[in-house]
């Protein structure tokens, strides 16, 4: 009886020493596991760490031109209208009578002209800018990004964001109209002595890009869709029709220096157009409107006017 239980306590201590052995050696490998992966996070973020720097170098080397006082102070005052925005009440708008002014939405707000000064207002009619500036014939173009004023049939014209004028220039010619895309590439309308239309295209920096001459073809629209990569230009031409007018479309890769493709739309004067968000362009003629793509250059809708008149035209990314 004895034996036996001297035995059984020397198996239990022999097993006791077994564990006891394994232990350290378990909590060795846990160990070096754990360092390991550590390590192994340590260098990630030590290449994580050294990408953002780089990203962050290249940035300000493409875009130093861009990192001025002034865009800073745009974006601080940006900042500063949206709180005002949320906790302000709404307030009611007046200026001085004028025959000649004009008004568009801008941002959510309203920008209007007339032939001596400019304002801007909120949404809640806060005001954030206003200057004296002479127009004979003020009109207004308007994105997200930047409103222009510029004088129809002058040569001067304006660029604003919310709070300031960020740009202003004159053109050798009278403008016909001004067109602004979403992003803030611009068009500018006007002729020279050979051609009866010139089509000057900007981009947001105020840079000229293009230019667009048409000889005998009067330009009646411009729209640039949402990304500048494409513009149409409507123009309209009687010189080859007798006293029949002809009025067609023009699509223009702006990367490229010729034509994509042209639409011919029939004989109705051209109202307006617009890039819309399904890649198509929307033409509103006299006698009717028009859905083209903007890639192939097909015509995929019309709509016939019966027995209507248009006089005014409102075109927009929904339609």
């Amino acid at each position: 009886m004895s034996d036996n239980m001297n035995s059984q306590e020397k198996i239990r201590k022999s097993k006791s020493d077994k564990i006891a052995d394994q232990s350290p050696k378990v909590q060795n490998s846990s160990k070096n596991y754990f360092e390991h992966l550590s390590d192994k996070y340590l260098k990630v973020s030590h290449i994580l760490y050294i990408a953002l720097a780089a990203c962050f170098l290249l940035t300000l080397l493409f875009n130093a031109r861009l990192l001025t006082y002034n865009n800073f102070n745009y974006l601080v005052r940006d900042f500063n209208s949206a709180i005002d925005l949320a906790s302000e009440s709404y307030n009611s708008i007046s200026y001085t009578n004028d025959e000649l002014r004009v008004s568009k939405n801008f941002r959510g707000g309203i920008i209007t002209a007339s032939t001596t000064d400019m304002a801007i207002y909120t949404a809640t009619g806060k005001k954030t800018l206003e200057m004296n500036e002479t127009f004979i014939s003020p009109q207004i173009a308007t994105s997200q990004k930047y409103a222009l004023i510029y004088d129809l049939g002058g040569k001067n014209y304006s660029i604003y964001n919310s709070f300031t004028r960020v740009h202003h220039n004159s053109t050798k010619f009278p403008i016909s109209f001004i067109t602004v895309s979403e992003n803030g590439w611009y068009a500018i309308v006007s002729k020279d002595n050979d051609h009866n239309s010139v089509v000057y295209l900007y981009d947001n920096d105020f840079d000229l890009k293009k230019t667009y001459y048409y000889g005998y073809e009067y330009v009646f629209s411009v729209s640039i869709n949402e990304k500048a990569s494409k513009i149409a230009i409507v123009t309209t031409d009687s010189s080859d029709k007798g006293d029949k007018l002809s009025t067609s479309v023009d699509i223009y890769d702006v990367q490229k220096n010729e034509i994509d493709s042209s639409v011919d739309l029939g004989a109705g004067i051209p109202c307006g157009s617009s890039f819309n968000d399904n890649d198509i362009i929307q033409v509103v003629c006299t006698d009717g409107v028009y859905s083209i793509s903007e890639n192939s250059g097909e015509l995929k809708k019309s709509y016939t006017f019966d027995s209507c008149r248009v006089t005014k035209v409102a075109i927009n990314e929904y339609g």
